[in-house]
């Protein structure tokens, strides 16, 4: 009897010693290959289940393709969370040895490796690699994950003397010579691509579809496209921005109805998402006493605040972190904007595509200083537009209706002024228009390849490094 007590008393302790997070393991689902692994992480992560995450994070770097880098950022990711701090510096180390240089000294999900014995010396490996090569983390604070792959780190714009409007010898355009290549491919679909967006930590491109105003995700690996959002449950009218916040994890899109219509169809909204599911959390209208608003452009600083542009009634619309009321920032005294782009500047400032070209405006007060440039540089027809060091990157349409890309260089100062324009495209024409979006170095833009024997081409996703 003692003996059979014994083995009873030994069967509870093991049991009591048995480590809760591996019996929870034993419930997580099957990942079948390194991509659907990383999904599961990328799940876990938005779940806030550090275990799960760094399970199926060690799982897809396990399966994936050897010495990679974004996985084994993912997974120095999830060791800091999941308290291996110790891992995480290991991880980064290996990750330095590649020539690789994360961005992990800003972000909190890497608060625990930077309390490890060994950051110091890590972080100083860093910082040496760092003017030569970057794998930029994102700094989310609320947002999983891996990077864009290894690039050479982009040189700051030196900066130009101002000089009058029309220089006696104008500087001509840049040739289109910005290296090209093709970073995603898409089967013909039904769907009528308006906008674009590259979530760098999940490997997905999003897409608006003008044809039923949802949001569509695709994954960069698998090339699979699956609904993020439709308007049933978001609430969209036309889709007519949206902008991923990289910093908390969230996605912000501005739609309105059609110009024109009853006031019922012409209602603006701006909209927020969880990035990783799409799930809506928000939505935030102008109060009636603005009057006539059409939501044209989003964009988020790096403080949290959210700036919506106004089209109808040329105004900057302001959403404060941890608020729920939408105010005016400022008028603006511009004719027609169509896109702005913030500088990142901690004084509030952003630029704004207009009808007449380009101009520099104060957040704050609505005064605009227009971008001045010399004949042979050409500012009007700009239609989206994004600012990334020294450069405002968008669509130009031409006087033909043709669009192209292009990369503006900027000189600032009191006199901002446009010394250089690359077009980052090689076409002249493209089906269906242009869409571009921006990560970190990297411009996207959207094009449709020619079908054959009338079926349609597929879309082509290509990439170009601002440098």
């Amino acid at each position: 009897m003692r003996a059979f007590l014994g083995v009873l008393l030994l069967v509870f302790l093991a049991f009591l010693a048995f480590p809760a997070h591996l019996a929870l393991a034993q419930e997580r689902p099957l990942c079948h290959d390194w991509t659907e692994c990383r999904q599961f992480a990328l799940k876990a992560y938005a779940d806030h289940d550090a275990e799960a995450f760094h399970d199926f994070a060690r799982r897809s770097l396990a399966a994936g393709p050897p010495r990679d880098a974004k996985a084994m950022f993912l997974l120095a990711r999830a060791q800091s969370l999941s308290g291996r701090a110790d891992d995480a510096v290991q991880m980064l180390g290996r990750l330095a040895q590649m020539g690789v240089a994360p961005d992990a000294e800003a972000s909190d999900d890497f608060l625990a490796a930077r309390s490890a014995a060994g950051w110091p010396e890590l972080e100083t490996t860093l910082k040496s690699l760092r003017p030569r090569l970057r794998l930029s983390s994102g700094a989310p604070t609320t947002h999983a994950g891996e990077t864009a792959s290894v690039a050479p780190a982009a040189p700051a714009a030196p900066a130009a003397p101002v000089a009058p409007v029309a220089p006696a010898a104008p500087a001509a355009p840049v040739a289109p010579v910005a290296p090209l290549e093709v970073a995603l491919r898409i089967p013909a679909t039904r769907i009528s691509p308006t906008g674009l967006a590259y979530d760098h930590v999940s490997g997905r491109f999003l897409m608006a579809d003008g044809s039923s105003d949802k949001l569509v995700s695709v994954d960069e690996l698998s090339r699979h496209m699956v609904d993020l959002v439709k308007a049933e449950s978001a609430g969209f009218r036309d889709i007519t921005a949206f902008e991923i916040d990289t910093r908390r994890g969230d996605l912000w899109v501005v739609s309105a109805g059609k110009p024109g219509g009853t006031d019922h169809e012409s209602v603006t909204a701006l909209h927020k998402l969880q990035l990783i599911s799409g799930r809506p959390l928000a939505k935030f209208q102008p109060g009636d006493s603005f009057g006539d608003t059409r939501f044209q452009d989003v964009a988020v600083a790096a403080s949290g605040d959210v700036f919506v542009l106004d089209a109808a009634g040329s105004r900057v619309f302001r959403l404060a972190p941890r608020t729920t009321l939408l105010r005016m920032a400022c008028r603006l005294r511009l004719d027609h904007p169509v896109s702005l782009a913030l500088t990142g500047d901690r004084a509030a400032t952003a630029y704004v595509a207009h009808a007449g070209g380009l101009a520099r405006v104060d957040l704050a007060t609505g005064q605009s200083t227009r971008v001045a440039a010399s004949k042979a540089l050409r500012l009007d027809g700009l239609e989206r537009i994004r600012f990334d060091n020294g450069r405002i990157v968008g669509t130009q349409r031409e006087e033909d209706g043709t669009r192209h890309v292009v990369s503006i260089r900027i000189a600032g100062g009191r006199a901002p002024r446009a010394v250089a324009i690359e077009r980052l495209d090689s076409v002249d024409a493209v089906a269906g228009g242009t869409l571009t979006a921006m990560s970190g170095e990297d411009v996207y833009f959207l094009t449709r390849e020619a079908g054959h024997g009338g079926e349609d081409g597929e879309f082509v996703v290509q990439r170009a490094r601002v440098r």
